[in-house]
């Protein structure tokens, strides 16, 4: 498995995160479940403290949505990058 920083998204009319980007370039939200599912890729967030959060998959089958993975934590800290502006 590779791993993928994400330092910006882009968001849909309605505010979801509709694309992940990074150094390495930008992937659909659903490009990125589809391979976090099959474990091609690893998503993470780092904030300057170093501190990492995966994303994963959360959600039923056809409404899935990536979220942040920290310990104990409910929010979904992939809300705190930033957007890069809308992709509608």
């Amino acid at each position: 498995m590779r791993n993928r920083r994400v330092d910006r998204v882009l968001r849909d009319s309605g505010g979801r995160i509709s694309y992940l980007l990074g150094a390495w370039g930008a992937v659909s939200a659903a490009q990125a479940i589809s391979q976090v599912e099959a474990d091609v890729y690893r998503y993470f967030i780092q904030w300057g403290n170093g501190e990492l959060a995966d994303l994963t998959v959360t959600g039923a089958p056809g409404a899935e949505e990536l979220h942040t993975d920290t310990a104990g934590a409910t929010e979904n800290r992939l809300d705190s990058v930033p957007t890069m502006g809308r992709a509608d």
